[in-house]
């Protein structure tokens, strides 16, 4: 299915290009292809030509002037200009300025696009935090109601959509593209065939094809390695093993197996733990500054972090109720501090520019865990530790979401975000009613029960609410990104395919 959509894409474009190339096209009477890979119905192409050659800015209006998308282009004689924010549903000008020159605005027209309008329940937010960005949500899975990808502008209006469940993160690379999981789903209930590079328009320009499938997380490493969260070549267990390959070739550098390093005997064990299910490994970090990676493993209510080139256990930060005196001794943080609590079937963990840990705390502990708190008295909060590694010790920094009690609980998935020491944004993701009730279900079994999903953003700076969102169903992470193509240069090119496997 993937190869086949990389060959239809590079069809679209020649074709769309030959079409452009055999008319006279002005920007005053441009030629425009709406949704041009059917996949972005809030995108199109504007193509036209000039005399010279011209820098061009776009401005992609938004309901009101704060929401403006806006964008400058390099000079050129041929313009082929990618249009995306544009409104569900609704008309959306869009102004096209010569440098130094006239503007011409022309109206696009989105409609019949099948998506619930009325997702955003509540949406509050200062204008500046998602200047010239977008608030894109990432969902976690391919069947559940709500399961394509979208943006938000700074209005809480829908500006972008993916009519496929692309899934898990989407994350910008250094190289200025989006990666996200193929929602390509291989095995039940999640693992996809890999992952693509694509940008704003959803042009696919990469695709990682993970014969091991990929699950939950990646991480860039160095110029020219991908990190990949995957499965062993066998099917004994799941969720405990990474691959790191050549972006160019495929080529695998690295393939570790977690029971390498850590003994599944003489661990802690969650209320969800499984022989086939020991580790659930949800969340991966490279740390140059240490060269460690440090992996959140759910269904061990555990963060452990191992050296990259060695895989020696460096820590481990857990409740050491039901871990081997042996590991308790020799690798475990001692907490400090009055405020310290352990995660229990936290996500999304990752490091700050001061080597301070970030740490979704699902707070998770349902009804077969070994401590198990009724969901109505259950919290979750976004956490940061700082951490001595020589010392061997932990203290909690910042926390938020403990004092919102069971009205954001979210059992599973969920975001943390830093980015300054008391402005951060915390993403609620995998909150759950029924009756008007925290729900004891979550994700699939809460699917399968029909519980009411919902999720919770908030971004905070010094005890100032910046953004509130409330949202109809579960999402994964939630990123805001830049509204820019970095580098941009339109070619028909056949997307790259690159086939990790040995």
């Amino acid at each position: 299915m993937s190869t086949q959509r990389l060959q239809d894409q590079l069809k679209i474009e020649n074709q769309m290009m030959e079409t452009f190339n055999s008319g006279h096209y002005t920007i005053e009477d441009p030629m425009i292809v709406m949704n041009p890979y059917n996949l972005n119905p809030l995108s199109a192409y504007i193509l036209f030509k000039t005399h010279k050659e011209t820098a061009i800015s776009v401005n992609v209006k938004g309901k009101s002037k704060v929401a403006d998308m806006k964008q400058t282009f390099p000079k050129r004689k041929v313009h082929v200009l990618p249009i995306y924010g544009l409104h569900l549903n609704d008309k959306t000008d869009v102004e096209i300025s010569f440098y130094q020159g006239k503007t011409v605005t022309h109206t696009l027209e989105t409609s019949g696009i099948e998506f619930d309008e009325n997702i955003v329940i509540n949406f509050e937010a200062d204008p500046i935090v998602l200047e010239n960005k977008l608030l894109v949500y990432a969902t976690p899975t391919t069947f559940f109601e709500y399961h394509l990808p979208f943006a938000l502008d700074s209005l809480g209006n829908i500006r972008w959509l993916i009519t496929e469940p692309f899934n898990w993160d989407f994350r910008q690379l250094e190289n200025g593209r989006i990666m996200v999981g193929t929602g390509e789903k291989i095995v039940h209930p999640y693992y996809v065939s890999g992952l693509y590079e694509i940008d704003w328009m959803v042009k696919i320009h990469v695709f990682y094809e993970i014969d091991t499938l990929y699950h939950h997380d990646f991480i860039e490493i160095g110029d020219n390695e991908l990190l990949v969260l995957t499965d062993q070549k066998d099917d004994s267990t799941t969720e405990d093993a990474l691959v790191v390959f050549n972006r160019e070739t495929g080529e695998v550098t690295k393939r570790w197996r977690y029971q390498d390093f850590i003994d599944p005997t003489k661990t802690r064990r969650s209320g969800s733990w499984s022989e086939f299910d020991w580790a659930h490994n949800n969340a991966v970090w490279y740390d140059e500054h240490t060269n460690s990676l440090t992996l959140s493993f759910r269904h061990m209510d555990t963060i452990l972090n191992v050296n990259y080139d060695t895989q020696e256990l460096n820590w481990i930060l857990s409740d050491p109720k039901g871990w081997d005196q042996e590991y308790i001794d020799k690798y475990f943080l001692k907490p400090e501090g009055y405020n310290f609590e352990y995660t229990y079937g936290q996500h999304a963990v990752s490091f700050n520019d001061i080597g301070e840990m970030l740490v979704f705390d699902n707070h998770y502990r349902g009804k077969k865990h070994p401590d198990y708190i009724k969901a109505k008295h259950g919290y979750s909060r976004g956490v940061r530790f700082k951490i001595n590694p020589e010392e061997r010790t932990i203290e909690t920094v910042w926390q938020y979401g403990k004092d919102l009690g069971a009205k954001v609980y979210s059992p599973y998935i969920s975001f943390v975000k830093y980015y300054s020491d008391d402005h951060n944004l915390v993403h609620f993701g995998g909150t759950a009613y029924e009756d008007g009730q925290i729900s004891e279900y979550h994700g699939p079994s809460g699917h399968e029960r029909g519980v009411e999903m919902v999720s919770h953003t908030f971004e905070i700076s010094y005890g100032k609410q910046l953004l509130s969102a409330h949202l109809k169903g579960n999402y994964y992470r939630v990123r805001k990104i830049p509204y820019k193509l970095e580098n941009y240069c339109f070619e028909p090119k056949l997307a790259k395919h690159v086939h990790v496997t040995d």
